[in-house]
């Protein structure tokens, strides 16, 4: 129980975090986009579902290379991921073009790669342009898709670029970046780790269920209601705990102490299989005690009456059939040890004045009759 216990905190802790992550970014997704072209980049936030056309693109911030390796041999090496800086171009109080802030965008496919490169070069193009002839604009490129925040090396890069190529100092670069990449958002990973969270919160329930069920019929076996009922004497409870009732598969009986003296372990009056201790009738099976009377099968020992079948020791009456011990009186069958009377049918040794058939009397082991203690 502790086991499972542990087992369902696990399951409560990923089925509330990915319940939450996929709400939040599927709720985020579902919602109108931003239009970054119309909003103040300074506002901006990790998560935010935007849309943006972009028509300018002012370098590539970096390039990623993935390596796939097999028995420590390269296997294929590709371009993973891109990342370019974008500027938020205005126009100022005196007609000239001014940036306020740059943001980073990410990129994961060959296609896309090439509509920004065109972007890019055309870009270069007009911002380099001497003759006035030249637009940017031709080529865009739209995004919808999510904000996420920079990575502390994606920062880095940009702040390298800012100070290092365009010649901003580090207080106006602080200024200028916005910290977020624009990425392509991924619906179905939302609802993936959605639908985990569901399933993990669908166990979760259904094992505080169990735990409350079992809890109760623990409470129950302990107050003797429901599963330590009366049962008929010498009939099996596998619930365990009853008056008169009995135990299955040995040793455990889940209930407390009644006026029989059923206590934790054992059977009274009843049956008993699979070892432990059978006292007053029913039957024990494969092993253990049977005590007074009823039926011991597959050795143990059988006291005081009852039937000993397959071994085992049978003392003061009885039956016991093939092989075993059958001491003081009673019936021992096909081999053995009967001692003190009774019958030993089919071989095995007889001792003491009994009827032995077809066995062995060994009654001339002693020098006289028996005399009783003086």
């Amino acid at each position: 129980m502790k086991f499972l216990s542990r087992i369902i905190f696990v399951v409560a802790v990923i089925g509330v975090m990915c319940t939450y992550m996929g709400a939040k970014d599927t709720i985020s997704l579902a919602k109108k986009p931003i239009d970054m072209a119309e909003t103040d980049w300074g506002t901006l936030k990790k998560g935010d579902h935007v849309q943006i056309t972009i028509d300018v693109v002012w370098d590539v911030l970096y390039t990623e290379t993935t390596t796939e390796t097999k028995y420590g041999i390269t296997t294929d090496e590709y371009e993973s991921a891109r990342g370019y800086v974008i500027p938020h171009l205005y126009i100022d109080n005196q007609g000239y073009y001014n940036i306020d802030y740059f943001i980073g965008l990410r990129l994961n496919s060959a296609k896309n790669y090439a509509v920004v490169e065109q972007i890019l070069d055309e870009t270069n193009e007009w911002y380099f342009d001497t003759t006035g002839t030249v637009d940017y604009g031709m080529t865009t490129f739209y995004m919808d898709g999510v904000l996420d925040k920079m990575s502390k090396d994606e920062k880095d890069l940009m702040m390298e670029y800012l100070t290092d190529y365009c010649g901003y100092s580090r207080t106006e670069a602080e200024k200028m970046i916005c910290p977020y990449m624009i990425e392509a958002r991924n619906e179905g990973a939302a609802h993936v780790v959605l639908v985990i969270g569901l399933v993990a919160d669908a166990i979760l329930i259904a094992g505080i269920i169990y735990i409350v069920i079992q809890k109760k019929k623990e409470k129950e076996m302990f107050s003797g209601s429901h599963y330590m009922g009366v049962v008929p004497t010498g009939s099996t409870d596998i619930y365990g705990g009853s008056n008169y009732g009995g135990n299955n598969f040995g040793g455990t009986d889940y209930g407390a102490s009644d006026k029989y003296n059923n206590t934790y372990d054992g059977s009274v009056y009843g049956d008993q299989s699979y070892g432990g201790t059978n006292t007053y009738g029913g039957t024990n099976t494969y092993g253990g005690t049977n005590t007074y009377g009823g039926t011991n099968t597959y050795g143990g020992t059988n006291t005081y009456g009852g039937t000993n079948t397959y071994g085992g020791t049978d003392t003061y009456g009885g039956t016991n059939t093939y092989g075993g011990t059958n001491t003081y009186g009673g019936t021992n069958t096909y081999g053995g040890t009967n001692t003190y009377g009774g019958t030993n049918t089919y071989g095995g040794t007889s001792t003491y004045d009994s009827n032995n058939s077809n066995g062995v009397q060994q009654e001339e082991k002693y020098d006289g009759p028996w005399q009783p203690y003086q």
